[in-house]
């Protein structure tokens, strides 16, 4: 019993002063970085990337800063990432892109940021969905009519043949059937 005792008060001594934090590690600089990433952390992301840490790899979950910068709907993190040349089309989880990911999230702002460096408007995620058919989809219309203006290939299909045309049938957004109708084939 006294060797517990002593085992007890000895790890609450230990536990009290080596307290651990991801946040403040210099010995895992990367869960540092993704740590900083998922709170939106600017100036810890900064540093990492001023210390050589990549703005487009990907982490255990399968997903890149630019998805972290979008789920949080953060420009300044989105612009930070951009100006260390982060890949504006490259693809995390089930191929997404950002650009889809943002539509599918609805992030205006953020959709006009990557468009503005160059990101794709035609790829493609694993079902063959673009950023147009996800905001579709999902009725964003300010997203559909931001994303008509740049240069959309309308005979694009998904793997399952269906077009933005197709798309429309299946939504009650009056607004964006009226959108996609007036674009010329």
């Amino acid at each position: 019993m006294k060797n517990l005792t002593i085992f007890l008060v000895l790890l609450f001594i230990f536990v009290n002063q080596s307290s651990f934090s991801v946040d403040e590690s210099d010995v895992f600089p990367e869960l540092v970085y993704w740590s900083a990433l998922k709170k939106g952390n600017y100036e810890k992301i900064s540093y990492y990337l001023d210390n050589g840490l990549s703005p487009s790899t990907l982490d255990n979950q399968n997903m890149s800063p630019l998805a972290y910068g979008i789920k949080n709907n953060n420009k300044q993190i989105i612009k930070l990432l951009i100006e260390y040349d982060a890949d504006v089309n490259g693809t995390f989880l089930n191929n997404l892109s950002p650009l889809i990911y943002a539509s599918y999230l609805n992030r205006f702002e953020l959709i006009q940021i990557l468009l503005e460096n160059n990101a794709n408007i035609n790829k493609q995620d694993n079902l063959g969905k673009t950023a147009l058919m996800v905001a579709i989809e999902k009725e964003h219309p300010k997203i559909v009519k931001q994303l008509i203006k740049s240069n959309i290939d309308v005979e694009i299909s998904d793997y399952a043949g269906n077009t933005i045309f197709d798309y429309i049938r299946f939504i009650r957004n009056q607004e964006i059937i009226f959108m996609i109708n007036q674009i010329k084939l």
